[in-house]
């Protein structure tokens, strides 16, 4: 499935090491989830995580699945919390999914370390 075929072609570049700047990363992502969702910048806000799908996602449905790229027991601006002093630095797209108090996508464990994100409502 696609949603498979993302996620092997995430964890094969978090494992490789391959990226050298943020634009590459940024490039791959967009590669990755072509006709999914896309990464660009606002004009106000920095970089942006962008549905481009045309059909609306079904609840429950699998938006996007991370890699989790490092662990560290100190925070930075685009790590999450995962337990007491653990944070996680996801791959992209994730890394750039913006926090909601009327959120629409929720999320899971996976297996990578990270999370997979589902259609709320």
């Amino acid at each position: 499935t696609t949603s498979n075929r993302i996620f092997e072609n995430a964890k094969r570049n978090a494992s490789t090491g391959t990226f050298n700047s943020i634009q590459d990363d940024i490039k791959d992502a967009n590669d990755r989830y072509n006709g999914i969702l896309t990464i660009r910048e606002t004009n106000d806000r920095g970089w942006g995580l962008h549905v481009t799908r045309s059909k609306p996602f079904s609840i429950g449905e699998k938006i996007m699945s991370s890699v989790a790229l490092s662990t560290s027991h100190v925070r930075d601006s685009h790590s999450v919390q995962v337990g007491w002093n653990k944070h996680v630095l996801m791959d992209l797209p994730a890394r750039f999914i913006n926090h909601s108090c009327d959120a629409n996508v929720g999320i899971r464990d996976n297996e990578s370390g990270a999370y997979d994100f589902f259609c709320d409502t």
